[in-house]
């Protein structure tokens, strides 16, 4: 589970850049490594890793850019890694195509009324419309499609000639 970078600093999501800078001064103070030279080691450790995570809810929420992706997706997981917030949403679909194994066009990229019928066993290309979100957190849909069938008239061809093909 992502960490609440908001609760880690004791603020509310509305917090303006003043406040998360108050609350990450406060912390730090508090939990200083150099604070807690005299406690026992298993103090010392304790307030080191919090020290750790106010530093890291810091660096998050005080970088705007960090900040709007986080408040969008709920962590940094994807962030940096081709899913920054400035990043182009088509660069994001074609990485997903590529690595899904849609790298070519399975129906050879026939354009008209007659598109090219795949032989036996290939893929099927299907556009899903889904959101950013969706894609980063996750969603099933359930696809249904119409199984193109090879005419047994004019295998495939839209017809001989000048005659269309009536199917």
């Amino acid at each position: 589970m992502a960490k609440d970078y908001y609760d880690i600093l004791g603020i509310n999501r509305n917090a303006s850049e003043n406040d998360i800078k108050k609350a990450f001064k406060k912390l730090s103070l508090k939990y200083h490594p150099d604070r807690h030279a005299n406690d026992s080691e298993e103090e010392k450790v304790k307030a080191e890793e919090q020290f750790k995570e106010i530093n890291e809810a810091y660096s998050v929420l005080s970088d705007s850019e960090k900040k709007k992706y986080y408040d969008t997706f709920g962590s940094l997981d994807g962030y940096g890694q081709g899913g920054g917030p400035n990043i182009n949403p088509n660069d994001i679909f074609e990485k997903f195509r590529r690595s899904a194994g849609f790298g070519f066009d399975p129906f050879g990229g026939g354009f008209g009324r007659h598109e090219h019928v795949p032989e036996s066993g290939t893929n099927i290309k299907m556009e899903v419309p889904f959101t950013i979100e969706e894609f980063y957190l996750g969603t099933t849909k359930t696809l249904k499609y119409k199984k193109k069938f090879r005419c047994p008239i004019c295998h495939g061809a839209g017809g001989s000639g000048e005659e269309e093909c009536p199917e």
